[in-house]
């Protein structure tokens, strides 16, 4: 996670690449990551031309606080009652498993994946 709370802006393909390859390694430990990675996978399209945006630097500033504080995750008893919710945007799919408790909602599992798209 260092590699990734010390990145810079890229000007470089090849570091785009090995961002997303990183994203793809955290992408279990992250909400949504998907969603906030499109910006990188856009640059990596044949058909874009490469430019660093300032929706690529929201994106990476996003995943860098996201690092800094993770989410932690909960254990459900058995034959407790879960809700599994679903948000789906133009570009990604993400789900989330929770539990209540007297506390609140806690997560018990959650995964993202990016829609490839024209």
């Amino acid at each position: 996670m260092t590699c990734i709370t010390k990145l810079h802006t890229s000007h470089s393909k090849k570091c785009i690449q090995t961002l997303n390859d990183m994203l793809t390694a955290l992408s279990r430990f992250m909400a949504k990551s998907a969603q906030y990675a499109l910006p990188f996978f856009k640059l990596l399209r044949k058909e874009t031309k490469f430019e660093w945006t300032e929706e690529c630097e929201a994106a990476l500033r996003h995943l860098k606080e996201t690092l800094y504080a993770p989410l932690v995750l909960s254990r459900p008893d058995q034959g407790e009652v879960l809700y599994l919710y679903l948000s789906l945007s133009s570009n990604a799919v993400n789900v989330v498993l929770v539990r209540e408790t007297p506390e609140g909602y806690k997560q018990v599992y959650f995964t993202s994946k990016a829609l490839l798209g024209p």
